[in-house]
């Protein structure tokens, strides 16, 4: 009688067609899932930095008189700040100072889930620089994420209009669609040695998903 069961060349054949498509499919996974917890991750944040301002306007008054745009804020004045207007209303594990953009006047603060938010204050309105893996070097867009609150000026006919609430950052866009933030020349996708600032609005303006093109 014939044995029914697999030869062993038959068998080392199907383990090779089972690792060749464990190599092709397993990376897609990863990536798929990493890019959904960034996606989870950033909405969760937007809902949650936005609730906290709510809550704070209710005892501060309207949130867009909280800023006061004559200069760049010292980091105890960052700090005051937000010890006044954001800590005593969100979550968080701790502070301290922090460098940022040529000076030590920004505040880290690390949030419950283990990411860092950057914070200060200049002439543009307040900005907060979020890093989902809590290093502040990282500055993959996978990681580095840009929000405004109180920036409403216009550069050159371009508009930034985040008045009384926290909104990924446009300043300097011209508001005509998503293809002009993608292409921008300073804050697009990589078009040169700064990071995407525009990166958090493109992913919003995705309904919260990472586009196909994203420079991951």
């Amino acid at each position: 009688m014939k044995n029914p069961g697999f030869t062993l060349a038959e068998t080392l054949i199907t383990i090779g067609i089972i690792g060749v498509v464990s190599a092709m499919t397993i990376p897609t996974l990863i990536t798929k899932y990493q890019k959904s917890q960034v996606e989870t991750r950033l909405k969760r944040f937007y809902s949650m930095i936005n609730q906290t301002v709510r809550l704070s306007a209710a005892e501060n008054d309207d949130a867009d008189g909280w800023v006061t745009l004559n200069g760049e804020y010292s980091y105890n004045k960052n700090l005051e700040w937000l010890k006044q207007y954001i800590y005593p209303y969100m979550k968080h594990i701790n502070y301290k100072q922090c460098y940022n953009g040529g000076n030590y006047n920004a505040v880290c603060t690390t949030l419950f889930d283990g990411s860092v938010m950057i914070f200060k204050i200049d002439t543009n309105g307040a900005f907060i620089k979020l890093f989902l893996d809590g290093n502040i070097e990282n500055l993959k867009e996978r990681n580095y994420f840009f929000f405004q609150f109180n920036s409403a000026k216009t550069v050159g006919g371009k508009i930034s209009n985040s008045i009384n609430f926290v909104e990924p950052t446009t300043l300097d866009w011209d508001g005509t669609s998503v293809e002009t933030l993608k292409n921008d020349s300073k804050y697009g996708y990589r078009h040169s040695s700064d990071s995407c600032r525009f990166c958090t609005k493109i992913i919003q303006l995705n309904n919260w998903k990472i586009p196909d093109d994203y420079p991951w």
